[in-house]
C-alpha cells in the first residue's frame, strides 16, 4: 500500500487503541559513492534505506516505533510497540505533536543533474581529480580520489492534517594525496560539497591538496610557549561542530553546557557573530522544516559577541516557555528527537586570509588538527590536539611546523577573537572563515 493509505489506517488503529495525536516520520537515502586509488576504482557502493517512524501519544506518554516495511502487519505492531514504550515512560515532561506552521519556505533542494550522475560518471570525475593530482607535482606518489552522491527525502504526516515533504541530493568530493621527497612523506587533502555539479572542479581539488602536501617537506616544532593563532577556515569549522553541542538547549537543562543561565550575556567578542541557515542553497543541511514539523528560519545565535538563544525542539522551548526555534533533528527513522544545527557558521568579517597574515608580528598559522574527538571535551570547552601550519614571522609565512599540540578552551577562544576573514566556507553543515585568536598555548620541542 503507499504511503498515505498506510499512514490512514495506522492512525485509525491507534485511535482503536487510545492513542490521541500522532504522527509517522519517514526517511528515504540513496548513496552511490566510488573511490578510486591512484587510476583504478578501488570501490564502488550502492546504498538504499527506507522506513517510518511511529510517534503517539498514549495517556500523555509519548510512545515510539519504527519499521521498514508498510503492510498491515507493521501497523499492529507499531501501535502495540509505541503503546509498550509510552507505559515505560517516567519522565514528566510534556510532549507535543506539532499542529503545523503557520506557513512553510519554499526551498529547490534538488538537483536533476546531481541525480542523473552515473556510477561511470562518477568514477571519470574521480579518474581525473587522482590524474591532475598526480601531475601537479612528481613527488606525489599516492592519491585516494572518491565522490559520493546522496539523494534524501523526509515526510512528516499527522493526525492534526499536517502533510510536509522534502526532497533533495547532495554530491560530495574529495582527494588525498600522499608526496615523497626522500624519506619524508607528507600528506594533503582537500574536500567539496554542493547541490551543482558546475561547483565541482577537479583542478581545484587536486591543486589544493598537492599544494598543502609538498608545502610541508622540512617542516619542524616550533618551541613550546603562548602563541597568537590563525585558524585556517576548515580547522575553525572542525573546532565548531565539535563544541556546537554546547548551544542546544537540551545540553543546558541537562547540564551539559556551560553557556546555562548566559542569555543576553556577552559570550564572544562583538566580532563574532554566530548564525544558523536552513536556507542555503548549497548547504548540506538545508531544510524547509525540522524533524517535528515546525518550520524552520535563518537566525544569529550569537549577535555580535551576545548569546541570542539556544537551539530548541518543541520539548525544550516548552520546559524554557519559549516557541521551538526549528532545531529538532532525527539522524534516521529509528531515532529519538534531539536538537541540533541546520548549516551553523560564523559569519564572514572583512579581513581578507593575506591581511590577516599580515596582522600577525608572530604566531603559527593552523591548517590542520588531529584527535578532535579524543582531545576535546565538550562540557568543559577544553581542547588539546595534534596540529600542524605554518610558523608567521613579521606578517609572512615563514616555515612550515607539525609535532605541535594546541590548546585551549572554545568558551575562552570565542573570547579572544581578534580578526575574522571574509573567506566563509564550509566543511558539511559547519562553517567559518579563518580566525585569528588572541593565543593559545603550543606544545613543541
Amino acid at each position: 500500500m503507499n504511503l498515505r493509505e498506510f499512514a490512514d489506517r495506522l492512525f485509525r488503529r491507534g485511535q482503536a487503541e487510545g492513542f490521541g495525536p500522532m504522527e509517522v516520520y519517514v526517511q528515504s537515502t540513496g548513496q552511490l559513492s566510488v573511490r578510486v586509488f591512484q587510476d583504478q576504482l578501488d570501490s564502488y557502493s550502492l546504498a538504499e534505506s527506507r522506513g517510518l517512524s511511529f510517534r503517539g501519544l498514549y495517556r500523555d506518554k509519548l510512545g515510539y516505533a519504527f519499521t521498514e516495511k508498510l503492510d498491515q502487519e507493521s501497523i499492529e505492531l507499531l501501535v502495540a510497540e509505541a503503546k509498550s514504550n509510552a507505559g515505560h515512560v517516567e519522565s514528566e515532561d510534556v510532549e507535543e505533536i506539532h499542529r503545523g506552521s503557520p506557513s512553510y519556505p519554499e526551498l529547490d533542494l534538488e538537483s536533476p543533474e546531481v541525480a542523473r550522475l552515473t556510477g561511470a560518471r562518477l568514477i571519470e570525475l574521480a579518474q581525473e581529480t587522482a590524474a591532475l593530482a598526480r601531475d601537479a607535482d612528481g613527488r606525489v606518489k599516492f592519491v585516494n580520489s572518491g565522490l559520493s552522491r546522496t539523494s534524501t527525502e523526509r515526510v512528516i504526516i499527522n493526525t492534526h492534517g499536517l502533510d510536509l515533504t522534502a526532497r533533495g541530493h547532495y554530491l560530495t568530493g574529495g582527494v588525498d594525496v600522499v608526496a615523497v621527497d626522500g624519506s619524508e612523506r607528507r600528506s594533503g587533502r582537500e574536500f567539496w560539497g554542493g547541490r551543482q555539479l558546475a561547483r565541482l572542479e577537479p583542478g581545484v581539488l587536486a591543486a589544493t591538496a598537492v599544494a598543502e602536501a609538498v608545502s610541508m617537506f622540512g617542516a619542524s616544532p616550533v618551541e613550546s610557549g603562548t602563541y597568537p593563532v590563525l585558524l585556517r577556515w576548515d580547522v575553525a569549522a572542525d573546532l565548531l561542530a565539535t563544541f556546537s553541542g554546547v548551544f542546544s538547549a537540551e545540553s543546558v537543562h541537562k547540564g551539559l553546557s556551560l553557556l546555562k543561565d548566559r542569555l543576553g550575556t556577552q559570550v564572544a567578542h562583538e566580532i563574532v557573530t554566530l548564525a544558523d541557515d536552513p536556507f542555503l542553497p548549497q548547504g548540506a543541511g538545508s531544510t524547509p522544516f525540522d524533524a517535528e514539523g515546525v518550520a524552520t528560519s535563518p537566525r544569529e545565535i550569537i549577535s555580535a559577541g551576545t548569546l541570542a538563544t539556544y537551539l530548541h525542539n518543541l520539548k525544550t522551548a516548552r520546559k524554557d516557555g519559549v516557541a521551538s526555534t526549528g532545531h529538532a533533528f532525527r539522524s534516521s527513522f529509528k531515532s529519538t528527537v534531539e536538537v541540533a544545527p541546520h548549516n551553523l557558521f560564523v559569519s564572514a568579517g572583512g579581513h581578507s586570509f593575506d591581511q590577516l597574515v599580515a596582522g600577525m608580528e608572530q604566531g603559527l598559522l593552523i591548517t590542520s588538527v588531529q584527535g578532535l574527538h579524543s582531545g576535546a571535551k565538550p562540557v568543559s570547552g577544553d581542547f588539546s590536539v595534534g596540529a600542524t601550519g605554518y610558523l608567521i614571522q613579521r606578517g609572512v609565512v615563514a616555515a612550515p611546523v607539525d609535532q605541535v599540540t594546541v590548546a585551549g578552551n572554545f568558551f575562552r577562544m570565542l573570547l579572544d577573537v581578534e580578526a575574522v576573514g571574509s573567506d566563509l566556507n564550509f566543511r558539511w553543515s559547519y562553517g567559518s572563515p579563518a580566525l585569528r585568536i588572541r593565543a593559545l598555548a603550543v606544545a613543541g620541542k
